[in-house]
């Protein structure tokens, strides 16, 4: 059996088609953790797989073949109950073939691309009535008084009205 090679790309923070040098918050290199995709922490051959540099937003990793979940942070940590870290990109789900090489670019959000997705997602949980609603609204309102004074990229700016055009047309 051959091993397969893993490449990963990470973006510049709500720059989807900028290669990041390093965390724009932190200026410290990104790292990267590798999950099988029952969600367990990859392990294999004495080695864990998180916590790896990603130098100027790049690594390359030799696997065996399967389906992994991939993403980067500013930093891991091992603890009970899983991998800890703190600003994540999105997931990324990669199929590596024997012998082949496969690659996977990571978005790395902005605070401002997650606090819309965060307040969309609390404004249907209080929709469906999973939290009450005196708490959920005012902690709606709460979040999106913080939301307007948080800038958006050029590609969110974007993004953002086709996406609303969207649910438009799609009555949701």
């Amino acid at each position: 059996m051959a091993l397969s090679k893993l490449t990963i790309w990470i973006t510049s923070q709500g720059k989807p088609c900028q290669i990041s040098e390093t965390d724009e918050h932190d200026k410290l290199p990104w790292v990267v953790g590798i999950w099988n995709c029952d969600g367990d922490l990859l392990t294999w051959c004495g080695k864990q797989y998180y916590n790896m540099e990603a130098k100027c937003g790049h690594l390359e990793v030799a696997l065996p073949p399967g389906k992994y979940i991939v993403r980067a942070a500013d930093n891991m940590i091992l603890k009970p109950g899983g991998i800890w870290g703190n600003h994540w990109t999105d997931h990324g789900v990669v199929t590596v073939c024997c012998g082949e090489a496969a690659c996977v670019t990571l978005y790395a959000p902005t605070v401002h691309s997650c606090g819309w997705g965060f307040l969309g997602a609390l404004d249907r949980l209080v929709k469906a009535r999973l939290i009450p609603a005196n708490i959920g609204n005012a902690a709606l309102e709460a979040i999106r008084k913080v939301m307007e004074k948080i800038p958006a990229t050029n590609f969110e700016a974007t993004a953002r009205p086709m996406m609303e055009a969207l649910r438009r047309v799609k009555g949701k």
